[in-house]
Protein backbone atom coordinates (compact mmCIF):
# COMPACT_ATOMS: atom_id res chain seq x y z
CA UNK A 1 0.00 0.00 0.00
CA UNK A 2 2.76 2.21 0.82
CA UNK A 3 4.96 1.47 -1.93
CA UNK A 4 1.69 2.22 -4.55
CA UNK A 5 1.24 5.93 -2.70
CA UNK A 6 4.84 6.53 -2.62
CA UNK A 7 4.98 5.40 -6.71
CA UNK A 8 1.44 7.47 -7.38
CA UNK A 9 3.56 10.64 -5.58
CA UNK A 10 6.62 10.36 -7.61
CA UNK A 11 4.50 9.92 -11.03
CA UNK A 12 2.57 12.89 -9.50
CA UNK A 13 5.92 15.08 -8.94
CA UNK A 14 7.14 13.53 -12.66
CA UNK A 15 4.12 14.68 -14.27
CA UNK A 16 4.26 18.40 -12.59
CA UNK A 17 7.88 19.22 -13.42
CA UNK A 18 7.47 17.74 -16.84
CA UNK A 19 4.63 20.30 -17.65
CA UNK A 20 6.52 22.78 -16.37
CA UNK A 21 9.71 21.80 -18.41
CA UNK A 22 7.69 21.45 -21.73
CA UNK A 23 5.54 24.93 -20.89
CA UNK A 24 8.28 26.84 -20.16
CA UNK A 25 10.44 25.25 -23.30
CA UNK A 26 8.03 25.73 -25.54
CA UNK A 27 7.54 29.62 -24.80
CA UNK A 28 11.14 30.10 -25.03
CA UNK A 29 10.78 28.73 -28.93
CA UNK A 30 7.73 30.98 -29.45
CA UNK A 31 9.47 33.92 -28.26
CA UNK A 32 12.84 33.45 -30.51
CA UNK A 33 11.08 32.90 -33.71
CA UNK A 34 8.64 35.94 -32.62
CA UNK A 35 12.05 37.82 -32.25
CA UNK A 36 13.57 36.83 -35.22
CA UNK A 37 11.07 37.60 -37.29
CA UNK A 38 10.12 41.24 -35.68
CA UNK A 39 13.77 41.76 -36.63
CA UNK A 40 13.57 40.57 -39.70
CA UNK A 41 9.81 42.57 -40.32
CA UNK A 42 10.84 45.86 -39.29
CA UNK A 43 14.84 47.14 -40.21
CA UNK A 44 14.18 49.99 -42.84
CA UNK A 45 17.12 51.64 -44.83
CA UNK A 46 17.91 54.84 -44.04
CA UNK A 47 16.56 56.76 -46.82
CA UNK A 48 13.02 55.45 -45.53
CA UNK A 49 13.20 58.22 -42.81
CA UNK A 50 13.81 61.07 -44.98
CA UNK A 51 10.73 60.92 -46.52
CA UNK A 52 7.77 62.65 -44.79
CA UNK A 53 6.45 59.36 -44.05
CA UNK A 54 7.92 55.60 -44.16
CA UNK A 55 4.63 53.78 -43.12
CA UNK A 56 4.07 52.42 -46.72
CA UNK A 57 7.99 51.25 -46.35
CA UNK A 58 7.57 49.61 -43.20
CA UNK A 59 4.44 48.10 -44.32
CA UNK A 60 6.49 46.27 -47.39
CA UNK A 61 9.32 44.88 -44.94
CA UNK A 62 6.47 44.13 -42.36
CA UNK A 63 4.81 41.33 -44.85
CA UNK A 64 6.69 38.24 -43.70
CA UNK A 65 5.06 39.20 -40.11
CA UNK A 66 1.50 39.64 -41.49
CA UNK A 67 1.64 36.12 -43.39
CA UNK A 68 2.88 35.05 -40.20
CA UNK A 69 -0.62 36.31 -38.43
CA UNK A 70 -2.54 35.12 -41.43
CA UNK A 71 -0.91 31.73 -41.19
CA UNK A 72 -2.09 31.01 -37.50
CA UNK A 73 -5.66 32.75 -37.97
CA UNK A 74 -6.29 30.59 -40.51
CA UNK A 75 -5.02 27.29 -38.73
CA UNK A 76 -7.46 28.14 -35.60
CA UNK A 77 -10.46 28.88 -37.96
CA UNK A 78 -9.71 25.09 -39.50
CA UNK A 79 -8.35 23.26 -36.67
CA UNK A 80 -10.79 25.09 -34.37
CA UNK A 81 -7.95 26.24 -31.56
CA UNK A 82 -9.28 26.31 -27.75
CA UNK A 83 -8.84 30.33 -28.20
CA UNK A 84 -8.83 32.68 -30.85
CA UNK A 85 -5.73 34.90 -31.61
CA UNK A 86 -7.97 38.02 -31.10
CA UNK A 87 -9.69 37.05 -27.89
CA UNK A 88 -9.94 39.28 -25.04
CA UNK A 89 -7.90 39.72 -22.15
CA UNK A 90 -10.55 38.45 -20.04
CA UNK A 91 -10.34 34.86 -21.66
CA UNK A 92 -6.55 34.57 -20.88
CA UNK A 93 -5.60 32.75 -17.84
CA UNK A 94 -4.65 35.35 -15.42
CA UNK A 95 -5.55 38.34 -18.13
CA UNK A 96 -6.04 40.91 -15.94
CA UNK A 97 -2.54 40.54 -14.27
CA UNK A 98 -1.12 40.52 -17.68
CA UNK A 99 -2.75 43.63 -19.17
CA UNK A 100 -1.99 45.36 -16.02
CA UNK A 101 1.70 44.27 -16.65
CA UNK A 102 1.93 45.02 -20.25
CA UNK A 103 0.32 48.13 -20.01
CA UNK A 104 2.75 49.64 -17.87
CA UNK A 105 5.06 48.52 -20.33
CA UNK A 106 3.48 49.63 -22.80
CA UNK A 107 3.23 53.47 -21.46
CA UNK A 108 6.82 53.55 -21.27
CA UNK A 109 8.09 52.15 -24.35
CA UNK A 110 5.28 54.53 -25.88
CA UNK A 111 6.55 57.51 -24.06
CA UNK A 112 9.99 56.87 -25.37
CA UNK A 113 9.13 55.87 -29.10
CA UNK A 114 6.16 58.54 -29.71
CA UNK A 115 7.82 61.56 -27.58
CA UNK A 116 11.50 61.49 -28.25
CA UNK A 117 12.93 64.72 -29.56
CA UNK A 118 13.20 66.07 -32.72
CA UNK A 119 14.78 64.10 -35.15
CA UNK A 120 17.11 67.12 -36.88
CA UNK A 121 19.02 64.64 -38.76
CA UNK A 122 16.08 63.66 -40.93
CA UNK A 123 14.42 67.05 -40.70
CA UNK A 124 10.66 65.06 -40.34
CA UNK A 125 8.51 64.64 -37.41
CA UNK A 126 6.69 62.26 -38.77
CA UNK A 127 3.49 62.59 -36.98
CA UNK A 128 1.48 59.56 -38.67
CA UNK A 129 3.97 57.33 -36.91
CA UNK A 130 4.09 58.46 -33.72
CA UNK A 131 0.48 58.80 -33.65
CA UNK A 132 -0.24 55.15 -34.84
CA UNK A 133 1.99 54.13 -32.28
CA UNK A 134 -0.42 55.71 -29.48
CA UNK A 135 -3.81 54.23 -31.45
CA UNK A 136 -1.82 50.89 -31.51
CA UNK A 137 -1.16 50.98 -27.73
CA UNK A 138 -4.88 51.40 -26.70
CA UNK A 139 -5.01 48.87 -29.33
CA UNK A 140 -3.25 46.76 -26.53
CA UNK A 141 -5.59 47.74 -23.76
CA UNK A 142 -8.48 46.09 -25.73
CA UNK A 143 -6.93 42.99 -26.87
CA UNK A 144 -3.21 41.50 -26.58
CA UNK A 145 -3.32 40.83 -30.10
CA UNK A 146 -2.43 44.27 -30.72
CA UNK A 147 0.68 43.44 -28.70
CA UNK A 148 2.18 41.56 -31.88
CA UNK A 149 1.55 44.81 -34.08
CA UNK A 150 2.49 47.43 -31.62
CA UNK A 151 5.92 45.70 -30.96
CA UNK A 152 6.48 45.70 -35.01
CA UNK A 153 5.93 49.32 -34.85
CA UNK A 154 7.99 49.85 -32.14
CA UNK A 155 10.93 48.21 -33.42
CA UNK A 156 10.29 49.78 -37.17
CA UNK A 157 10.87 53.07 -35.17
CA UNK A 158 13.77 52.44 -33.04
CA UNK A 159 15.19 51.63 -36.42
CA UNK A 160 15.92 55.01 -37.59
CA UNK A 161 18.68 55.26 -35.00
CA UNK A 162 20.61 52.95 -36.71
CA UNK A 163 21.72 55.84 -38.78
CA UNK A 164 24.38 57.29 -39.17
CA UNK A 165 26.00 56.07 -35.91
CA UNK A 166 24.43 53.11 -34.88
CA UNK A 167 21.88 52.69 -31.85
CA UNK A 168 24.23 53.39 -29.16
CA UNK A 169 24.11 52.09 -25.18
CA UNK A 170 20.56 52.92 -24.75
CA UNK A 171 19.43 50.06 -26.89
CA UNK A 172 19.66 47.25 -24.30
CA UNK A 173 18.43 49.39 -22.15
CA UNK A 174 15.07 49.64 -23.66
CA UNK A 175 15.01 46.17 -24.90
CA UNK A 176 14.73 44.32 -22.14
CA UNK A 177 11.40 46.17 -21.34
CA UNK A 178 10.23 45.24 -25.57
CA UNK A 179 11.28 41.84 -24.39
CA UNK A 180 9.15 41.27 -21.63
CA UNK A 181 6.61 42.69 -23.85
CA UNK A 182 7.33 39.81 -26.71
CA UNK A 183 7.65 37.28 -23.79
CA UNK A 184 3.46 38.38 -22.97
CA UNK A 185 2.82 38.56 -26.82
CA UNK A 186 4.23 34.71 -27.52
CA UNK A 187 2.50 33.30 -24.29
CA UNK A 188 -0.90 34.75 -25.76
CA UNK A 189 -0.07 33.17 -29.03
CA UNK A 190 0.88 29.96 -27.67
CA UNK A 191 -1.35 29.31 -25.51
CA UNK A 192 -4.05 30.73 -28.09
CA UNK A 193 -3.03 27.34 -30.20
CA UNK A 194 -2.32 24.85 -27.03
CA UNK A 195 -5.39 26.17 -24.88
CA UNK A 196 -2.76 25.84 -21.93
CA UNK A 197 -3.38 28.12 -18.77
CA UNK A 198 -0.88 27.91 -16.22
CA UNK A 199 0.90 30.68 -16.34
CA UNK A 200 4.23 29.45 -14.49
CA UNK A 201 5.87 29.04 -17.95
CA UNK A 202 5.93 32.71 -18.79
CA UNK A 203 6.72 33.51 -14.88
CA UNK A 204 9.37 31.48 -15.29
CA UNK A 205 10.76 33.11 -18.37
CA UNK A 206 10.52 36.77 -17.50
CA UNK A 207 11.83 36.55 -14.29
CA UNK A 208 14.77 34.68 -15.55
CA UNK A 209 15.06 37.49 -18.37
CA UNK A 210 14.75 40.67 -16.33
CA UNK A 211 17.36 38.79 -13.36
CA UNK A 212 19.52 37.58 -15.82
CA UNK A 213 19.89 41.33 -17.02
CA UNK A 214 21.53 41.83 -13.86
CA UNK A 215 23.56 38.39 -12.88
CA UNK A 216 25.13 38.48 -17.25
CA UNK A 217 26.90 41.69 -15.64
CA UNK A 218 28.03 40.43 -12.50
CA UNK A 219 29.72 36.87 -14.25
CA UNK A 220 31.16 39.16 -16.37
CA UNK A 221 33.21 40.68 -13.60
CA UNK A 222 34.02 37.76 -11.93
CA UNK A 223 35.45 36.30 -15.53
CA UNK A 224 37.68 39.34 -15.77
CA UNK A 225 38.80 39.43 -12.07
CA UNK A 226 37.17 42.95 -11.44
CA UNK A 227 37.03 42.53 -7.61
CA UNK A 228 40.63 42.26 -7.48
CA UNK A 229 41.36 45.22 -9.42
CA UNK A 230 38.61 47.74 -10.11
CA UNK A 231 38.24 51.11 -8.54
CA UNK A 232 34.69 51.98 -8.73
CA UNK A 233 35.24 55.69 -7.61
CA UNK A 234 37.30 56.76 -10.31
CA UNK A 235 33.90 56.01 -12.53
CA UNK A 236 32.52 59.34 -10.60
CA UNK A 237 36.14 61.44 -12.47
CA UNK A 238 34.68 60.28 -16.20
CA UNK A 239 30.82 60.85 -15.48
CA UNK A 240 32.11 64.29 -14.37
CA UNK A 241 33.99 64.62 -17.67
CA UNK A 242 31.27 64.06 -19.42
CA UNK A 243 29.23 66.51 -17.98
CA UNK A 244 27.77 64.74 -14.57
CA UNK A 245 27.16 67.02 -12.05
CA UNK A 246 29.47 69.94 -14.17
CA UNK A 247 28.45 72.58 -11.42
CA UNK A 248 30.88 70.54 -9.29
CA UNK A 249 34.53 72.45 -9.61
CA UNK A 250 37.13 69.54 -9.87
CA UNK A 251 38.98 69.95 -6.55
CA UNK A 252 35.42 69.06 -5.29
CA UNK A 253 35.13 66.03 -7.58
CA UNK A 254 39.03 64.89 -6.73
CA UNK A 255 37.90 65.04 -3.06
CA UNK A 256 34.34 63.09 -3.11
CA UNK A 257 36.23 60.79 -5.43
CA UNK A 258 39.54 60.23 -2.57
CA UNK A 259 36.03 59.25 -0.17
CA UNK A 260 34.84 56.67 -2.78
CA UNK A 261 37.91 55.05 -2.81
CA UNK A 262 38.67 54.30 0.54
CA UNK A 263 35.01 52.38 0.67
CA UNK A 264 36.46 50.62 -2.37
CA UNK A 265 35.93 47.35 -1.28
CA UNK A 266 32.56 48.06 0.17
CA UNK A 267 31.23 49.47 -3.12
CA UNK A 268 33.20 46.28 -4.86
CA UNK A 269 31.13 43.78 -2.52
CA UNK A 270 27.84 45.44 -3.22
CA UNK A 271 27.92 45.83 -6.64
CA UNK A 272 28.74 42.09 -7.36
CA UNK A 273 25.84 40.84 -4.62
CA UNK A 274 22.96 42.93 -6.26
CA UNK A 275 24.04 41.21 -9.84
CA UNK A 276 24.75 38.10 -8.74
CA UNK A 277 22.00 37.71 -6.38
CA UNK A 278 19.83 37.32 -9.33
CA UNK A 279 20.64 34.04 -10.02
CA UNK A 280 18.40 32.13 -6.62
CA UNK A 281 15.28 35.15 -7.69
CA UNK A 282 12.71 32.58 -7.64
CA UNK A 283 14.49 30.42 -4.65
CA UNK A 284 12.28 31.75 -2.43
CA UNK A 285 9.56 34.52 -2.24
CA UNK A 286 11.30 36.61 0.24
CA UNK A 287 14.42 36.83 -2.03
CA UNK A 288 12.13 38.17 -4.92
CA UNK A 289 11.12 40.83 -2.60
CA UNK A 290 15.00 41.53 -1.12
CA UNK A 291 16.23 41.58 -4.45
CA UNK A 292 13.55 44.09 -5.48
CA UNK A 293 14.50 46.60 -2.95
CA UNK A 294 18.55 45.73 -3.68
CA UNK A 295 17.60 46.77 -7.49
CA UNK A 296 16.23 49.67 -7.04
CA UNK A 297 18.57 51.16 -4.28
CA UNK A 298 21.43 50.02 -6.61
CA UNK A 299 20.45 51.99 -9.50
CA UNK A 300 19.58 54.83 -7.14
CA UNK A 301 23.22 55.01 -6.22
CA UNK A 302 24.82 54.69 -9.96
CA UNK A 303 22.86 57.34 -10.82
CA UNK A 304 24.21 59.24 -8.47
CA UNK A 305 28.04 58.21 -9.20
CA UNK A 306 27.66 58.53 -12.65
CA UNK A 307 23.87 59.89 -14.12
CA UNK A 308 23.02 56.56 -15.47
CA UNK A 309 19.75 56.06 -14.66
CA UNK A 310 17.86 52.94 -15.56
CA UNK A 311 14.40 54.37 -14.72
CA UNK A 312 12.60 51.63 -16.93
CA UNK A 313 14.12 49.24 -15.20
CA UNK A 314 13.01 50.24 -12.05
CA UNK A 315 9.44 50.27 -13.52
CA UNK A 316 9.86 46.95 -14.64
CA UNK A 317 11.35 45.37 -11.64
CA UNK A 318 8.65 47.44 -9.10
CA UNK A 319 5.73 46.44 -11.07
CA UNK A 320 6.45 42.59 -12.26
CA UNK A 321 6.08 42.20 -7.89
CA UNK A 322 3.48 44.16 -7.67
CA UNK A 323 1.38 42.90 -10.10
CA UNK A 324 1.77 38.84 -9.92
CA UNK A 325 4.01 38.35 -6.64
CA UNK A 326 2.09 41.15 -4.07
CA UNK A 327 -0.18 38.42 -3.26
CA UNK A 328 1.03 35.65 -1.17
CA UNK A 329 -1.77 33.47 -1.38
CA UNK A 330 -1.85 33.24 -5.14
CA UNK A 331 -1.49 29.50 -6.45
CA UNK A 332 -1.64 30.57 -9.87
CA UNK A 333 1.34 32.89 -9.81
CA UNK A 334 3.47 30.48 -6.99
CA UNK A 335 6.85 30.11 -9.25
CA UNK A 336 9.31 29.88 -5.89
CA UNK A 337 11.13 26.75 -5.60
CA UNK A 338 11.17 23.36 -6.77
CA UNK A 339 11.53 22.55 -10.46
CA UNK A 340 10.89 26.26 -10.81
CA UNK A 341 13.46 28.18 -9.42
CA UNK A 342 15.62 25.03 -11.10
CA UNK A 343 14.86 25.89 -14.53
CA UNK A 344 15.37 29.30 -14.12
CA UNK A 345 18.85 29.09 -12.45
CA UNK A 346 19.80 27.34 -16.11
CA UNK A 347 17.84 29.92 -18.03
CA UNK A 348 19.77 32.66 -16.08
CA UNK A 349 23.00 31.44 -16.06
CA UNK A 350 22.37 30.70 -19.32
CA UNK A 351 21.25 33.96 -20.90
CA UNK A 352 23.19 35.00 -23.71
CA UNK A 353 22.12 32.32 -25.45
CA UNK A 354 18.60 33.27 -25.88
CA UNK A 355 18.99 36.75 -25.11
CA UNK A 356 21.11 40.23 -25.11
CA UNK A 357 22.23 41.36 -22.14
CA UNK A 358 24.68 44.15 -21.94
CA UNK A 359 28.03 43.08 -20.46
CA UNK A 360 28.47 46.52 -18.42
CA UNK A 361 31.77 44.76 -17.13
CA UNK A 362 34.83 47.46 -17.26
CA UNK A 363 37.38 48.56 -15.28
CA UNK A 364 37.30 51.96 -14.63
CA UNK A 365 40.68 54.25 -14.96
CA UNK A 366 40.43 57.49 -14.11
CA UNK A 367 41.81 58.62 -17.50
CA UNK A 368 38.95 59.68 -20.08
CA UNK A 369 38.86 61.39 -23.81
CA UNK A 370 35.60 63.45 -24.21
CA UNK A 371 35.02 65.14 -27.83
CA UNK A 372 33.50 68.67 -27.13
CA UNK A 373 31.14 70.34 -30.00
CA UNK A 374 31.17 74.57 -30.14
CA UNK A 375 28.89 75.95 -32.50
CA UNK A 376 30.37 79.34 -34.02
CA UNK A 377 27.58 82.30 -34.41
CA UNK A 378 28.18 84.84 -37.26
CA UNK A 379 28.56 87.39 -34.39
CA UNK A 380 31.66 85.58 -33.58
CA UNK A 381 29.77 84.28 -30.47
CA UNK A 382 30.66 80.62 -29.18
CA UNK A 383 27.94 78.19 -27.60
CA UNK A 384 28.71 74.70 -26.24
CA UNK A 385 26.37 71.84 -27.88
CA UNK A 386 26.27 69.73 -24.76
CA UNK A 387 24.91 66.00 -25.56
CA UNK A 388 21.46 67.17 -24.72
CA UNK A 389 21.18 69.22 -27.68
CA UNK A 390 21.49 66.13 -29.86
CA UNK A 391 18.67 64.69 -28.63
CA UNK A 392 17.69 61.82 -29.65
CA UNK A 393 21.34 61.21 -29.93
CA UNK A 394 22.09 62.21 -26.82
CA UNK A 395 23.68 59.01 -25.74
CA UNK A 396 25.56 58.56 -28.74
CA UNK A 397 27.68 62.34 -27.91
CA UNK A 398 27.79 61.24 -24.51
CA UNK A 399 29.69 58.25 -24.89
CA UNK A 400 31.14 59.67 -28.43
CA UNK A 401 30.28 57.10 -30.89
CA UNK A 402 32.19 58.33 -33.79
CA UNK A 403 34.33 56.20 -34.75
CA UNK A 404 37.86 57.07 -35.78
CA UNK A 405 37.79 60.53 -35.93
CA UNK A 406 41.12 61.31 -33.95
CA UNK A 407 44.76 60.88 -35.26
CA UNK A 408 46.32 60.58 -32.26
CA UNK A 409 46.90 57.52 -30.32
CA UNK A 410 44.05 56.54 -27.91
CA UNK A 411 43.80 54.09 -24.81
CA UNK A 412 40.26 53.85 -24.10
CA UNK A 413 37.10 54.51 -25.75
CA UNK A 414 35.01 56.22 -23.45
CA UNK A 415 33.87 57.34 -19.50
CA UNK A 416 37.62 55.81 -18.80
CA UNK A 417 36.40 52.32 -19.56
CA UNK A 418 38.52 49.16 -20.62
CA UNK A 419 38.24 45.87 -20.44
CA UNK A 420 42.28 45.47 -20.23
CA UNK A 421 43.07 44.50 -16.64
CA UNK A 422 46.88 45.58 -17.16
CA UNK A 423 45.89 48.37 -19.08
CA UNK A 424 43.54 49.13 -16.58
CA UNK A 425 46.47 48.73 -13.56
CA UNK A 426 48.75 50.94 -15.60
CA UNK A 427 46.66 53.74 -16.25
CA UNK A 428 45.24 54.24 -12.56
CA UNK A 429 48.87 53.66 -10.99
CA UNK A 430 50.06 56.50 -13.67
CA UNK A 431 50.71 59.83 -11.42
CA UNK A 432 51.97 62.75 -14.12
CA UNK A 433 51.26 63.53 -17.80
CA UNK A 434 54.29 61.95 -18.67
CA UNK A 435 53.46 58.78 -17.52
CA UNK A 436 50.34 59.03 -19.65
CA UNK A 437 52.17 60.12 -22.73
CA UNK A 438 54.51 57.14 -22.40
CA UNK A 439 51.69 54.53 -22.65
CA UNK A 440 50.03 56.27 -25.38
CA UNK A 441 53.01 56.68 -27.07
CA UNK A 442 53.70 52.62 -26.73
CA UNK A 443 50.39 52.06 -28.86
CA UNK A 444 50.59 51.68 -33.18
CA UNK A 445 49.93 54.97 -35.03
CA UNK A 446 45.97 55.21 -35.19
CA UNK A 447 44.45 55.50 -38.66
CA UNK A 448 41.90 57.93 -39.07
CA UNK A 449 38.75 57.23 -41.00
CA UNK A 450 37.78 60.03 -43.43
CA UNK A 451 34.26 58.39 -43.70
CA UNK A 452 34.02 58.20 -40.01
CA UNK A 453 34.88 62.20 -40.24
CA UNK A 454 32.72 62.92 -43.21
CA UNK A 455 29.49 61.16 -41.26
CA UNK A 456 29.95 63.26 -38.46
CA UNK A 457 30.18 66.37 -40.46
CA UNK A 458 27.49 65.55 -42.43
CA UNK A 459 24.79 64.65 -39.52
CA UNK A 460 26.33 68.05 -37.38
CA UNK A 461 25.41 70.06 -40.80
CA UNK A 462 22.15 68.63 -40.97
CA UNK A 463 21.20 69.16 -37.29
CA UNK A 464 22.24 72.83 -37.21
CA UNK A 465 20.66 73.62 -40.50
CA UNK A 466 17.08 72.18 -39.78
CA UNK A 467 17.38 74.13 -35.94
CA UNK A 468 16.85 77.32 -37.48
CA UNK A 469 13.72 76.59 -38.86
CA UNK A 470 12.51 75.72 -35.41
CA UNK A 471 7.94 74.96 -35.02
CA UNK A 472 5.46 74.16 -32.31
CA UNK A 473 6.29 70.85 -32.73
CA UNK A 474 9.97 70.78 -31.82
CA UNK A 475 8.93 72.65 -28.38
CA UNK A 476 6.13 70.11 -27.26
CA UNK A 477 8.59 67.06 -28.02
CA UNK A 478 11.26 68.90 -26.02
CA UNK A 479 9.04 69.55 -23.63
CA UNK A 480 7.29 65.76 -23.35
CA UNK A 481 10.53 63.67 -23.97
CA UNK A 482 10.98 60.74 -21.79
CA UNK A 483 13.58 61.63 -18.82
CA UNK A 484 17.46 60.51 -20.17
CA UNK A 485 19.11 57.42 -19.20
CA UNK A 486 21.84 58.86 -19.29
CA UNK A 487 22.59 62.21 -17.65
CA UNK A 488 25.33 64.56 -18.45
CA UNK A 489 25.53 68.29 -18.76
CA UNK A 490 23.19 70.87 -17.37
CA UNK A 491 23.56 73.30 -20.07
CA UNK A 492 20.44 72.94 -21.81
CA UNK A 493 18.66 76.15 -24.11
CA UNK A 494 16.50 76.69 -26.89
CA UNK A 495 17.48 75.46 -30.34
CA UNK A 496 16.13 78.73 -31.83
CA UNK A 497 18.92 80.35 -29.66
CA UNK A 498 21.20 78.79 -32.46
CA UNK A 499 19.81 80.49 -35.19
CA UNK A 500 22.18 81.62 -37.70
CA UNK A 501 25.64 79.30 -36.61
CA UNK A 502 28.70 79.68 -38.97
CA UNK A 503 30.65 76.77 -38.25
CA UNK A 504 31.04 74.03 -35.85
CA UNK A 505 34.50 73.13 -33.57
CA UNK A 506 34.80 69.59 -33.10
CA UNK A 507 37.79 69.08 -30.16
CA UNK A 508 38.96 66.55 -27.75
CA UNK A 509 39.45 67.07 -24.43
CA UNK A 510 41.81 64.37 -22.67
CA UNK A 511 42.02 64.46 -18.10
CA UNK A 512 42.44 61.95 -15.56
CA UNK A 513 42.98 61.56 -11.72
CA UNK A 514 46.46 61.55 -10.64
CA UNK A 515 45.52 59.94 -7.49
CA UNK A 516 45.23 63.75 -5.65
CA UNK A 517 43.30 65.45 -7.91
CA UNK A 518 41.89 65.92 -11.55
CA UNK A 519 44.08 66.91 -14.38
CA UNK A 520 43.17 68.27 -17.94
CA UNK A 521 46.15 67.07 -20.26
CA UNK A 522 45.24 68.36 -23.72
CA UNK A 523 42.40 70.33 -25.21
CA UNK A 524 43.27 69.97 -28.93
CA UNK A 525 40.56 70.83 -31.41
CA UNK A 526 40.08 68.06 -34.61
CA UNK A 527 38.02 69.87 -37.02
CA UNK A 528 35.72 72.81 -38.12
CA UNK A 529 33.14 72.54 -40.19
CA UNK A 530 31.35 74.93 -42.38
CA UNK A 531 27.41 74.62 -41.83
CA UNK A 532 26.50 76.34 -44.66
CA UNK A 533 29.17 74.30 -47.62
CA UNK A 534 29.39 71.08 -45.35
CA UNK A 535 33.08 71.78 -45.58
CA UNK A 536 35.44 70.39 -43.28
CA UNK A 537 38.65 72.16 -42.37
CA UNK A 538 41.40 69.88 -40.81
CA UNK A 539 43.84 70.56 -37.93
CA UNK A 540 46.89 68.59 -37.01
CA UNK A 541 46.31 67.45 -33.52
CA UNK A 542 50.09 68.01 -32.24
CA UNK A 543 50.23 71.48 -32.88
CA UNK A 544 46.99 72.28 -31.60
CA UNK A 545 47.52 70.49 -28.56
CA UNK A 546 51.18 72.36 -28.48
CA UNK A 547 49.06 75.64 -28.63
Amino acid sequence: MLSERSDSSSSSVYVRWSGVAIRTLSLLVCFLVFRSLLGYSSELEEGAFFEKSFLFAAAIEGIPLFVAILVILCFQRLKGSPMSLTASWRELSNGKELRVFSLVITIVVVWSFSFYGYNLYYGRFHTLERSLLVVLALGVVWRPFFLVLFLWWVSTIHSQFNFPFGLGFKAPVESLLVECLMLVSSWHILSSLTGWRRIDGFLVLVCSLIAGHYFYPGLGKLKMDWAQTNQVGLFFVAAHAHGWLDTLSTDTVSKVVQVLLKFNPLLLLATLAAELGGLVILFKRKIFRVLIVVWVCFHIGVFLLSGFLFWQWIVLICTLWLVFFRNERSSDTSVFGGIHALTSIVLIAGISFWARPPSLAWFDTGLDYNFTFEAVLEDGETRTLPPNFFSPYRDVFSFSIFGDIYEEPQLLRSYGATGNKRLAVSISSAKSTEEIRELESALPEQKVSQESRERLARFLVSYLTDSNGQNWQKRILSMMKPPATFWTSSIDYPISDLAGVKSINVSRVTSYFNGERIVEIDRSTIMEIDVRSGEIYEFDSAASREE
